[in-house]
């Protein structure tokens, strides 16, 4: 297994590196200059003396150099641990990244649990009981989850549940994160751990709400798949209990492809709560890195993006270890 994992790490260096000329690229296509947003407007300081600043402070920040050197520039530092300073703030991209980061792994590993616990049950529900009132449900719920957007819900929740009904509030995270609260309910204290519960329900579940979909239907069409396999029916002409032939024999099989789909959809989460974070105030990284690109902060969004990738990568990396456990034969393949 060693081998296959390592030759997985060795294909996603690729995939890294194409991120970061994307944003790279991408970032220096948009309209405008950084350095004049950070000192405003120059006409009322004096015209000559401020655009002769100005351009000292592009020298300066290298912003003048051709793009392959800047490009050559920032993946040195980058590879030295160093993601920069932000534009704006002046403060160092990695501690502003490392102090927003847990509050967006708090939300999506929340949203992710919480839709796999209604998912699951669903999906397998549906594919054992083809065609009746589960399976339509399942269906209906499925469609639900595709029309409604994820913003959307979220302002709706807001209203119903925050403005009108005053069961929660309109978000941002409590002193207390995820992890200290859970250790203060083990100490007997629950109150940290209500108040972080009742701030992040509502974006968590606007999260799970957009991943039904997917979940749902991977789970019911692989279980249907290998429900109709030969080993199955085998099993099943043995006389084993249907409980056992679910759970020893199809699950096993038929969770492969949808680890397929958590997989990208963890990944989803880390750099598609952009929408969710805005709406409920929530201080992650997809914050950070909207208020960056609206301001043109180059270091700072590269910085989000870069590591936005790498954690992409290092999901695929551990589905793609799952799929060894699951079925050796893939370590050979």
């Amino acid at each position: 297994m060693a081998r296959y994992l390592l030759r997985r790490l060795v294909l996603t260096i690729p995939v890294v590196l194409g991120v970061s000329i994307a944003v790279f690229v991408i970032m220096r296509m948009i309209p405008g200059d950084p350095v004049t947003i950070m000192f405003g407007d120059v006409t009322s300081v004096g015209q000559a003396a401020s655009a002769d600043e100005l351009e000292r402070l592009r020298d300066q920040l290298g912003l003048n150099d051709p793009l392959p050197v800047q490009y050559v520039k920032w993946m040195q530092r980058v590879a030295a641990g160093d993601l920069g300073n932000s534009l704006i703030e002046g403060t160092p991209v990695s501690n502003a990244i490392l102090t927003r980061l847990p509050a967006t792994l708090q939300l999506s590993v929340g949203a992710l649990v919480l839709a796999l616990a209604v998912s699951l049950p669903i999906g397998i529900a549906a594919a054992v009981r083809r065609g009746s009132v589960v399976d339509k449900l399942a269906v209906g719920i499925s469609s639900l989850s595709v029309s409604v957007p994820s913003f959307w819900l979220a302002l709706i929740m807001i209203i119903v549940f925050s403005v009108y009904l005053g069961w929660f509030p309109t978000g941002t995270l409590p002193e207390e994160g995820l992890f200290s609260s859970v250790i203060s309910l083990f100490k007997g204290d629950e109150q940290p751990f209500v108040d972080w519960f009742n701030h992040a329900v509502m974006p968590m579940t606007a999260l799970a709400f957009s991943m039904l979909a997917p979940l749902i239907q991977i789970t019911r069409f692989s279980l249907l798949e290998v429900l109709d396999a030969d080993y199955v029916r085998t099993a099943k002409a043995k006389g084993l209990a249907p409980r056992t032939v679910l759970t020893r024999h199809a699950l096993r099989t038929a969770l492969i492809p949808v680890l397929t789909v958590i997989g990208l959809q963890f990944a989803y989460l880390l750099s598609g709560t952009v929408l969710i974070e805005t709406i409920f105030r929530w201080p992650g990284i997809g914050t950070l890195g909207y208020n960056a690109m609206r301001r043109q902060d180059y270091p700072t969004v590269q910085g989000v993006i870069l590591v936005v990738g790498i954690m992409f990568a290092l999901v695929n990396l551990l589905v793609d270890a799952i799929y060894a456990v699951l079925d050796p034969r893939i370590e050979n393949a």
